[in-house]
């Protein structure tokens, strides 16, 4: 990186380093003397007959980003000065200005215009646009592929959170839930098997979401309550018996009774006119 020290008027380039042209994101760095101390600073580069304008607010730790506009074409030379001026205006300090080189010409793979990178805007779109390996999509080669995938699936995540409770904490799915993230959590119990979750009610105010799968087990239905507590980050299970078998097939029968006992029927309901059938 090219060093310019700068002592009242005078600048000098130290560690003169080599400038090609298409160039973009080239620092150097500035070093005052006491003489600029409380100084408003403002760095100058000219390449050509054209001026451009770095104010101190866009210096990093006394570096500065070459216009990018100073490199994109070889054969003149670069220069560089600094402005500054105090605040009440009565000190004005210009320097003189330093020879950075003549900027060579860079190596150039396509020749194709259309991929120079034009700051700001084309910085700003990318920034904008972001990282696509951040995508949750399938697809993450193009926005356009991400976008179309997410369109034909509602225009919802397409990638479900997915793992057994020795790798999800209850946080993360309960971020997921609130997201509208589909959300399958898998555990395993010694004597009921593997058991998914994907339906859970979350309630905040305790620290606490939980979901429920109904069992068939030993001539018996079992309600299974997974429980997850976001404070402690621990699951926890708890098994609770509905009835026998032949109880629910009671059930079951007395329901199927009730519904053909005589009740209204489409075939049944008066017509508009009072009639029936």
């Amino acid at each position: 990186m090219t060093t310019v020290k700068i002592s009242g008027a005078m600048a000098s380039a130290a560690e003169r380093e080599v400038y090609t042209s298409g160039t973009v994101g080239a620092t150097l760095r500035f070093e005052f003397d006491g003489a600029w101390d409380g100084l408003a600073k403002t760095a100058v580069f000219r390449f050509g007959s054209v001026t451009y304008d770095v104010p101190e607010s866009e210096w990093t730790d006394g570096e500065c980003v070459i216009p990018h506009e100073c490199l994109a074409a070889s054969g003149d030379e670069l220069m560089c000065g600094v402005y500054g001026v105090s605040q009440d205006g009565e000190t004005v300090i210009p320097t003189v200005w330093v020879r950075l080189g003549y900027v060579q010409s860079g190596a150039d793979p396509s020749s194709d215009e259309s991929t120079a990178p034009t700051l700001p805007v084309w910085a700003a779109l990318k920034n904008a646009i972001g990282d696509l390996g951040d995508l949750d999509t399938t697809a993450k080669n193009t926005l356009v592929a991400a976008i179309n995938e997410a369109a034909q699936n509602g225009g919802t995540s397409v990638t479900p959170l997915i793992g057994t409770t020795a790798e999800l904490t209850p946080s993360q799915v309960k971020d997921a839930v609130l997201a509208g993230r589909s959300v399958v959590v898998q555990y395993t119990d010694s004597e009921f098997g593997v058991l998914k979750f994907t339906n859970f009610n979350i309630a905040s105010s305790s620290n606490l979401l939980a979901s429920v799968a109904v069992v068939e087990w030993d001539d018996a239905w079992v309600v299974y309550a997974l429980y997850g507590n976001t404070s402690t980050q621990q699951w926890e299970t708890k098994v609770t018996q509905m009835a026998t078998t032949p109880q629910v097939n009671t059930i079951s029968t007395r329901v199927s009774t009730l519904e053909n006992a005589g009740y209204l029927t489409l075939e049944t309901l008066p017509k508009y006119g009072g009639e029936s059938e």
